[in-house]
C-alpha cells in the first residue's frame, strides 16, 4: 500500500513539474513575441529593481 502512495506522489510531483515548465515556457514565448519596445520602460524597471535591492540590503543590515 505504501508503494502505491509513493507512486501517486511521484506522479503528482511530475505533473506539478510539467506545469511549472509549461508556465515558464509560456512566459519566455510571450516575451519573445512582444519584447519591450520602450527603453524608458526598461530604465524605469532597472531603477525600481535597484531601489528594491537597496531597500532589502537596508533591512538585512537592520536585522543583524
Amino acid at each position: 500500500m505504501i508503494r502505491l502512495q509513493d507512486l501517486s506522489n511521484l506522479i503528482a510531483s511530475i505533473a506539478a513539474l510539467m506545469g511549472a515548465v509549461s508556465a515558464f515556457y509560456q512566459v519566455i514565448m510571450k516575451n519573445k513575441r512582444n519584447p519591450p519596445s520602450d527603453e524608458k520602460e526598461l530604465d524605469e524597471a532597472k531603477k525600481e529593481i535597484e531601489d528594491l535591492k537597496s531597500e532589502l540590503k537596508g533591512k538585512n543590515k537592520d536585522e543583524n
